[in-house]
């Protein structure tokens, strides 16, 4: 039994919901009803939680009888859905099935967006695989048709950032060579999955990672699935900002 809104737009007073599927007493079977008047569930919240119930007076679209019903609504939570993209970020609440889990891995639609699950943490903060919407604090994800991935490159003193768009899934390996907007570059490290890397052949997918480390290497292999962005030249600062050592531990 569910709640319909098929019929043309209510006038002014007119109950939010025009029609309902509901038992009707007198033909003893679920049938369509008009609704008469009803409680409107936005005015029905207590606490500021929604109501379980649609309550009202509807008239049988087979006998015209009239009565009383009353509905059981689907019940809703709300996820806090945090969208990385880069160095920004986007949240969001989200209305979800509470019994439905969310997978880490999982692609849904954000926004008329893709994007695919990263991480869920329950309402302690610990990190899960999977859990049921009702049980999480909050779910961060990253957009499934292109990844931004920042890329420092040092010259002296300073740090050049550029931004290397590609396609989600598309491995990075520290040792490999690349081009952005035709200058050859090589990967030295990348950060992610909340830690530093550098040791050669080691590799996640861009979507994985926050920041790429690369200096000038050989020809490369280009990177056209889509253009890149230059941004601003940076002081280097913090371990983060310095050059990280190529591959072999030999200076450049």
């Amino acid at each position: 039994m569910a709640p319909t809104d098929s019929s043309p737009p209510a006038s002014p007073g007119a109950p939010l919901i025009q029609h309902v599927d509901v038992l009707c007493p007198t033909c003893g079977e679920v049938l369509r009803h008009r609704v008469l008047r009803a409680r409107s569930p936005a005015r029905g919240a207590e606490d500021g939680r929604p109501p379980r119930a649609l309550q009202g007076v509807g008239r049988c679209s087979r006998c015209g009888g009239v009565h009383p019903f009353r509905l059981e609504l689907p019940r809703v939570t709300h996820v806090r859905v945090i969208l990385s993209e880069g160095r920004a970020s986007e949240s969001w609440s989200i209305a979800w099935d509470p019994a439905r889990e969310i997978v880490v891995g999982s692609r849904l639609s954000l926004r008329g967006r893709r994007v695919k699950i990263l991480r869920v943490e329950d309402r302690e903060g610990r990190s899960l695989s999977r859990g049921p919407a009702d049980r999480l604090r909050a779910v961060w994800a990253v957009p499934w048709e292109r990844v931004r991935v920042p890329v420092s490159v040092p010259e002296g003193r300073k740090t050049r950032v550029l931004t290397w768009e590609t396609v989600p899934g598309r491995a990075i390996t520290v040792g490999e060579e690349f081009s952005l907007g035709g200058e050859p570059l090589r990967v030295v490290g990348f950060h992610g999955q909340g830690h530093k890397e550098d040791r050669p052949g080691r590799s996640l997918p861009a979507e994985e990672i926050k920041r790429v480390y690369a200096r000038p290497g050989g020809r490369g292999t280009p990177d056209t699935t889509y253009p890149t962005t230059p941004r601003r030249a940076s002081p280097a600062a913090g371990p983060m900002g310095r050059a990280l050592k190529p591959p072999g531990g030999r200076t450049a």
